[in-house]
């Protein structure tokens, strides 16, 4: 028969502040896409979805403090089809434009990339047949001293015609609420708040007809002016023919 002593309860007490201290500082951002910032004392999970859906499409930014690099280690199942990545990610140098540190469709475990810099992009695409396990990380930031203060941002700035995404990502205001998550996010992006015509079915039906008819009406009236001055002008040239005929017969 087991007693219980002061030791196993200091033993229990002592797991369960270990185990309050994994799930608080280790934070798990589920999730597609998203800006993140990287902090120099907490390794934070990253974490998409754990069978990933068909025509998946993530983009994470990562920001370090100042004087910092990011640090990331991926976990991922990819897959290839006919010698082409179907499901894969990217990790670039700061954006879609920055140098490329790894672009795979392969099998990975732990595999770590360090940023040059402050800021490192991570893309996730699956295609839409299957589904893998999703894709796991965990980040934090690592001291490199001030000498990378030097390297700007290779983060840009929306331009006026362009819509601002929530991870950061620029794309055209055209794109918005077309039914593709061009941002590559879920949240602050172009799918939100997207809604379609507040109009009943034969509203919709009423404008359609009319739409159609005016386009009718349009062509019809078009090859009316066409063909009436084509044979008025073919009918000016064969009487012009005509008198100049008669002309010579006199």
């Amino acid at each position: 028969m087991e007693y219980i002593t002061s030791q196993s309860i200091k033993t229990v007490f002592i797991k369960g502040i270990y185990f309050i201290f994994v799930c608080f500082m280790q934070p798990v951002v589920t999730g597609c896409g998203a800006f993140l910032g990287a902090s120099t004392s907490i390794t934070n999970n990253l974490a998409s979805p754990g069978a990933y859906p068909n025509n998946t499409r993530c983009i994470w930014l990562i920001e370090a403090p100042a004087e910092h690099r990011v640090q990331i280690s991926i976990t991922f199942k990819g897959e290839n089809a006919n010698s082409q990545c179907s499901d894969y990610i990217e990790v670039r140098d700061g954006s879609i434009l920055s140098t490329l540190l790894l672009s795979t469709c392969s099998s990975t475990t732990s595999l770590i990339k360090i940023s040059t810099a402050r800021w490192l992009w991570l893309f996730f695409k699956s295609d839409y047949y299957g589904a893998n396990s999703g894709l796991t990380a965990s980040y934090s930031a690592v001291y490199a001293g001030a000498s990378i203060n030097n390297i700007s941002s290779p983060v840009a700035k929306c331009r006026s015609h362009e819509f601002d995404c929530s991870n950061k990502e620029c794309i055209s205001m055209s794109y918005k609420c077309d039914d593709y998550n061009d941002c590559g996010c879920t949240s602050g992006c172009d799918e939100d708040d997207c809604k379609g015509l507040d109009m009943t079915l034969g509203v919709m039906y009423a404008i359609g007809s009319c739409v159609a008819l005016i386009v009718f009406l349009t062509i019809c009236m078009g090859v009316y002016v066409f063909e009436r001055k084509f044979h008025w002008a073919h009918i000016k040239k064969l009487e012009s023919s005509a008198k100049l005929q008669n002309g010579r017969g006199k």
